[in-house]
């Protein structure tokens, strides 16, 4: 099988076949969170390999020089969830995952450490 115009095949581009895959209920769905570490590893050696560095704008890094953030997400991300937490009178909100609602309450009070000075527009 053949991926549009390039023609990579699905194990040129690093896919599996979907067609292959058993079916996933609701509860499987992590908001794609579980890909972000593999995505970071791959766009790290591409980044690496073509230009030799990278700048992302408007990252906090920690003392050591790590990116701010738990677990790979973001802290612009964190501060949304948290956000959507504090208007949802500190509940779930009901389209969150039960994965996403099991990582945000046991990384609260880290997420509310990393947010606090966050400003989405800086």
């Amino acid at each position: 099988m053949q991926f549009r115009e390039s023609g990579l095949t699905l194990e040129e581009i690093g896919i599996e076949d979907p067609r292959l895959r058993s079916p996933r209920t609701p509860d499987d769905w992590d908001g794609l969170m579980s890909l972000v570490p593999e995505l970071q590893q791959r766009l790290k050696k591409t980044v690496n390999r073509t230009t030799g560095s990278c700048r992302v704008a408007a990252v906090k890094r920690t003392e050591s020089g790590t990116p701010e953030g738990i677990g790979g997400v973001s802290v612009a991300l964190l501060h949304s969830w948290l956000t959507e937490w504090e208007q949802n009178n500190e509940q779930p909100p009901a389209a969150w995952t039960p994965f996403r609602v099991s990582f945000f309450v046991k990384n609260l009070e880290t997420i509310k450490g990393q947010t606090k000075d966050f400003e989405p527009w800086s």
